[in-house]
């Protein structure tokens, strides 16, 4: 886990406001009587009086896979595919064994940048059935494991932006502290178990949790590869037709299409010919995301997600495998994939853990309390002034001030009012204007 450095210190508190506009006591750490007031700001427990009766993910359902394929001019445009390559895992994990892994540096997330959520919001509001708005809170996983981690007083460093959307609060975690990029282990490992080079995987889920409508964002390095009945076709779509001809584009025969077959007799299909054929980039409606290579029918099967984990033989504890039983819930993830290495020489095989064998015994609790704060944090938010701005921050550091040791407090979660630029924002004007 990187140490929060003096670099990720001065950028947490860049862009944001003096003094928090309200600090939340975590549940488990402090009473009630204990908190306090001051000319900063209110320190204040979140409000247990009426506690959340949903405290597990509840009603999960994958929506759709789609690949990141390039993201240029700081986030302004991306270009995906919605029929990716799934990075499934390999049958022969004893193959891993003896395997020299090397130490790289994973490149910061093209969703760092701005438009950090255009794709799968563009993607909703083309596909269906659900509309973005019906959601509560549009995030990643890492918001409500980290949450659950809060509640739990692990030793964790992060910042969240946050932006109010109508009624919907989107969040993600900026590349500082826990959340910034580093080398490890990681990428040789899933490349040597997937054989697949790119890491811009993306599944898009939707739960409840807490009482609340959660759309959330999935980074998928691993998975298991189930039946795909999707059809084989390419369609090219033109940019001046409706949204409701192109989806009725796939539903129905076009006779012109079925004319051709009689004009490609070096081709053994039409199916085939249309392969070969690259059709040019389609943007989708009121967004700055296109489809490459045209628009290709979603698999009516998502994959199913594997955490992968690596561990030096010198920190192996089998303790340390509960602390990534939130990222497994919060991810709809049930498997857990853990490779043991002495300096990236692999141990023995990679093992697979169920998510029930790693459970933590005080996780119905800490659930509970983590289900309380989200609630307490969306209330919160929704209930400023739209005139004072929808740009906010949420920080979270454990550990005590590098000047004078008096500690940040590590018992809460304060949230700052965020200046608003062009290159920190979730949505592009023109997918924003479609709700509001």
């Amino acid at each position: 886990m990187p140490r929060l450095t003096a670099y990720d210190r001065r950028r947490m508190f860049l862009d944001l406001s003096a003094k928090p506009l309200e600090v939340w006591t975590c549940p488990v750490a402090q009473p009630a009587s204990s908190s306090t007031s001051t000319a900063a700001s209110t320190t204040c427990d979140v409000d247990e009086s009426q506690p959340c009766k949903t405290s597990a993910v509840k009603n999960v359902e994958r929506l759709f896979d789609y690949e990141l394929v390039d993201c240029n001019g700081y986030g302004r445009q991306h270009m995906i595919g919605l029929a990716p390559t799934v990075p499934a895992l390999s049958p022969d994990l004893l193959a891993l064994e003896g395997k020299q892994l090397n130490r790289l540096k994973d490149e910061a997330y093209p969703e760092h940048a701005s438009l950090a959520m255009e794709a799968p919001l563009a993607l909703l509001s083309f596909l269906g059935p659900f509309e973005w708005r019906s959601f509560d809170v549009v995030c990643t996983k890492t918001f409500p494991a980290t949450l659950y981690r809060f509640c739990s007083n692990e030793e964790r460093f992060y910042r969240f932006d946050v932006e109010r959307i109508g009624s919907t609060v989107f969040v993600q975690e900026a590349d500082v502290g826990d959340a910034r990029a580093g080398p490890n282990y990681l990428l040789s490992l899933v490349e040597n178990v997937t054989s697949r080079p790119s890491r811009g995987y993306r599944q898009a889920i939707k739960y409840d949790f807490g009482g609340l409508r959660l759309l959330v964002r999935l980074h998928v390095d691993l998975a298991e590869v189930e039946s795909d009945e999707q059809a084989d076709v390419r369609i090219e779509l033109s940019s001046d037709r409706s949204i409701l001809g192109q989806r009725n584009a796939l539903e129905q025969v076009d006779p012109i299409l079925e004319a051709l077959k009689e004009f490609i007799p070096t081709a053994q299909s039409l199916t085939e010919y249309m392969a070969r054929c690259e059709a040019r980039p389609f943007p989708l409606p009121n967004s700055s995301v296109c489809l490459q290579g045209g628009y290709r029918r979603p698999s009516s099967t998502c994959c199913t997600p594997i955490q992968v984990m690596t561990r030096g033989v010198a920190k192996l504890a089998e303790s340390s495998l509960p602390n990534k039983w939130p990222n497994l819930h919060f991810g709809g993830t049930e498997r857990l994939l853990v490779a043991i290495h002495e300096r990236g020489e692999v141990k023995g095989s990679p093992v697979i853990f169920h998510a029930d064998d790693i459970a933590p015994v005080d996780r119905e609790e800490a659930l509970a309390r983590a289900a309380t704060v989200l609630n307490t944090i969306v209330t919160f938010i929704r209930a400023q002034p739209a005139a004072s701005g929808n740009h906010f921050a949420l920080i979270w550091i454990n550990d005590s001030n590098g000047n004078d040791d008096e500690p940040l407090g590590k018992e809460n979660i304060s949230i700052y009012r965020r200046f608003p630029k062009q290159t920190n924002t979730f949505l592009s004007d023109s997918l924003k204007s479609v709700v509001l």
